[in-house]
This record gives structure tokens, sequence and C-alpha cells, in this order.
């Protein structure tokens, strides 16, 4: 049935009549709030007359449309996630650049409401959720490794003739796209994590169409070539984001769980992890296992604004409660997010890494972050049996107007290296500095909202670091 559907679903996009430039857009009222339309794309951009996928596109109009500048489109990062879903729920946000922008979001090839990638059915089980994701002995790590492999069968069985079409570039030109269906001859763009990096790669296909675009805590590209050096920068920006969460829970002490037996409230809480892996928590849906809690303690980290639900389920973890870890480790794994991130990274790039390499690195792993490290660095191999596309040209500083950069100094997901990597590999560019501890600035920090939406109204670059 699955392989039939698949089929079903190609001869459908096949049907599709064919034309991209300057295509009319249908809105209707959505999702409770927004305007939704959909933009047809070529599912092969080298080949125009290939099948016809469809972008799902979400839109706030201007409140002041007398002094309406234009549109601004956004991508929330990812890969894999909802932009259109992401503004819906959250339209205040843009509250101020709504004045007199429209603002759209969409969700790129292979996510959300687009022609989107999963894998399996409703409630089955993705093969890796299956395996010790933080695999210790030889055996594990030919699971973990099987896994992966079993992950690329199902999606390629289901969606063979997409998966090699959804790399950044091609999501880049699906960006042009849009841009000449909103009637815009220059791109205004806003893109956060994976969105920055979706900005940086059109500005380097498309730089003449770019207009005022801000890159926020850009992700300095995919899944690539082993480099032990910056797999330890990111291990260790994770372990730094989670060392600040528990000084800051210590340091408030009433409600926070931790520092009541170990001097170091990091290892209490480590010690209590690596027992997962042997004895993991039944919780309504599963089990929490060592790699799921860390995970959740993950999920949880992206923002400053997540650390007292992180106490929360820290203190329910220390009462023998796994489950608001564990629902926090399955919003992190959506089945379709999950599939998409992986397809993107790993048609991105033509590297696949030896796992050999970090059992070999083992002990370095484990001594820049023992919770963390076997994680990240086992995520990094997640392209374990992925056929690999040629990989992006080598890449050429793009000729662009004035790009803001966005960099927040100790983000724990994309760190400020990236953000300074990338400043350095664009010709025309400007990199805010911001302090603090968020994945991301725009939303959560006010410094840095209002230098943005200044250079978004008049092109202002900011003047100091927020």
């Amino acid at each position: 049935m699955l392989v039939l559907a698949a089929v079903w679903g190609y001869l459908y996009l096949i049907s599709r009549p064919v034309g991209y430039a300057g295509q009319v857009l249908e809105w209707v009222h959505c999702l409770g709030g927004p305007q939704c339309a959909t933009v047809k794309v070529p599912l092969d951009h080298d080949a125009p007359g290939s099948p016809t996928l469809e972008i799902a596109l979400a839109r706030l109009s201007a409140t002041d449309p007398a002094r309406r500048i234009g549109t601004l489109v956004v991508n929330y990062g990812g890969p894999g996630i909802s932009s259109v879903a992401a503004l819906a729920e959250g339209p205040g946000l843009f509250t101020e650049l709504r004045e007199r922008y429209d603002i759209v979001a969409f969700d790129p090839r292979g996510a959300g409401s687009s022609t989107a990638l999963v894998c399996r059915e409703p409630g089955e089980t993705a093969p890796v959720f299956a395996a010790d994701q933080t695999p210790e002995t030889p055996q594990e790590q030919a699971r973990f490794v099987a896994a992966q492999r079993e992950q690329f069968t199902q999606c390629e069985r289901r969606f063979g003739w997409l998966m090699p079409h959804l790399t950044t570039r091609a999501a880049a030109n699906d960006l042009d796209i849009i841009r000449s269906a909103l009637g815009e001859e220059r791109l205004t763009y806003l893109g956060w994590s994976y969105g920055g990096q979706l900005g940086a790669d059109y500005s380097r296909v498309h730089p003449g169409r770019v207009g005022r675009m801000v890159l926020d805590s850009p992700a300095a590209g995919a899944i690539g070539a082993y480099h032990l050096d910056s797999l330890l920068s990111g291990i260790q920006a994770m372990q730094d984001a989670f060392d600040a969460f528990t000084r800051d829970c210590v340091q408030r002490r009433r409600g926070c769980p931790l520092g009541k037996v170990f001097l170091d409230p990091a290892v209490e809480l480590d010690n209590i992890i690596d027992d997962l892996d042997f004895r993991p928590l039944r919780v309504k849906g599963g089990q929490l296992d060592d790699s799921r809690a860390i995970i959740g303690i993950v999920g949880h980290l992206y923002d400053t604004g997540s650390w007292p639900d992180l106490r929360e389920a820290v203190r329910a973890l220390m009462r023998g409660d796994g489950q608001p870890l564990y629902d926090a480790a399955v919003a992190m794994q959506a089945p379709g997010e999950i599939d998409a991130r992986l397809a993107v990274n790993c048609a991105d790039t033509p590297a696949r890494i030896d796992p050999q390499r970090i059992v070999k690195d083992g002990a370095a792993i484990h001594d820049a972050s023992d919770l963390f490290g076997s994680w990240i660095a086992w995520d990094s191999a997640g392209c374990q049996g992925w056929p690999a596309n040629p990989g992006p040209d080598p890449w050429v500083p793009p000729a662009t107007p004035p790009i803001l950069l966005v960099g927040t100094t100790e983000d724990p997901i994309t760190s400020y290296g990236d953000a300074q990597f990338l400043n350095e590999n664009l010709a025309n560019a400007t990199l805010l500095k911001v302090e603090g501890k968020d994945h991301t600035a725009y939303g959560n920090n006010d410094c840095a909202k209002r230098a943005i939406d200044s250079y978004l109204f008049d092109g202002t670059m900011p003047a100091r670091p927020c």
C-alpha cells in the first residue's frame, strides 16, 4: 500500500500544470488568523519540465497599508519545521514590522504543509528511535548504523523520487519563485538558524535579487566531513548552556531540586541520566532512557524562557517521573520534522562520517561533555546508508547589498563562531554581536529586535553590539 500511495502521489505531481515565474497567488483565510496560499515549483530546477511540487505560504497583511514597504519573507529554521504553523501560533512577534510589511512564512519542500516527507504511517516508530542513540558497545553501535540505514529504506520506499531534490540549494531556488509570486523585485528576508543558512544560500544563487536580508544565528552548513575541533566546539556550547542552567537553578534555591547532594549540580543530574541507560523509566508512550532524557533537556536549552519547564522536568525526574522529559524528547523528534531534517542534511553534502572515527575520538568527545558528547557525535553521523549528492560548488562570496548577520555569544545550537565564519565569507555583511544564552536573538533579545527592525525599515545597520 505504501508503494502504491507513493506512485499515485508521483503521478499526481506529473499531471500538474507547469508555470513558475509571476504566479498569481490565491489567498484564503486559514489556521485561525493568517491567509494561506500555495506556489508551484519544479521538482528539479535544472529540468523545468519536471514534476511540480507545491510550497505552502501563510501571510499576515500589513496593518498600515498606506505606509506599506513590501513583503518580508520569514523562515523559522529547521530544516523540517513548519514556518507556516509557527507564524499562525505567534503573530505577535511581528507587531511592529507588520505595520509596514506583509509578513509571509513558507514551508520549504519536504516540510510542514508543503509537499512533505513523512516516511511512516501515523504512530509508527522511526527505526533510529528504537536504537540506542548514545551507543557504547560495538553491538549498540552496529544497531545504530543499521537503524540509520533502515530509516533511509523507509523514506526511499515512499519518497525516493523526492529525496535527491531536498537540498538547501533547491529550497533557495524555490524561494526566488516565491519572491516572484509575491510581486517583489528583491527579496526582503528574515531567517533564523537553518533559515539563516537558507538565506545565505539564496544570496549566493540569486545575489542580484537580494534586498534587506537578516540571517539570525545562521547555521554554517549541514552535516559534513568529520572535523573533531568543530564537533567538540558544538558539544562544548551545549555543555556551557547546561552549566548555565544548573547554576541559575541552584542560585534560585526555591524550586530547584539540584545542589542538595553533589557540590556540582551538573554532575548530580549527569549521574541520574547515566543510570537511565541501564534502568530506563516506564512512561506513557514508551520509556525514558538516557538518550531521550538528553534530547528532552536539549529541547529546553534552546532559549532561557524554557528553563522553568526544565526545572520542573528535572524535579519530576528526581522523583522517578520521566514523563515531562520524555514528552519534550517526543516533541523534538516529531516524525515529519525528523525525516525532513535528515533528508535535507544528507542531500546537502557528499560526506558520510565513518562511525569508527567517533569511536576513536571517544575520549575527547566525553571530555568535552560526558552528558551530551556521545549523543551529539552520533547524531552527526546520521547519514549512514543515505546516498550522497555531489554537494554544492565551492563557495564564492556573492556581491550583494548589505546583509545583516546576527550571532548570540553563548548560543547552544549554532555557535557565535558560525556567524563569524559566515561573516568572513560574505562580501558585504555586518555582524551584530548579541550577548546572551538563547538560540537566535530576534524574539529573545529586545536590543537585537530593535536593531533588526530598524534595519528592515530603513536599511540602518546597528552601530553597537547588544
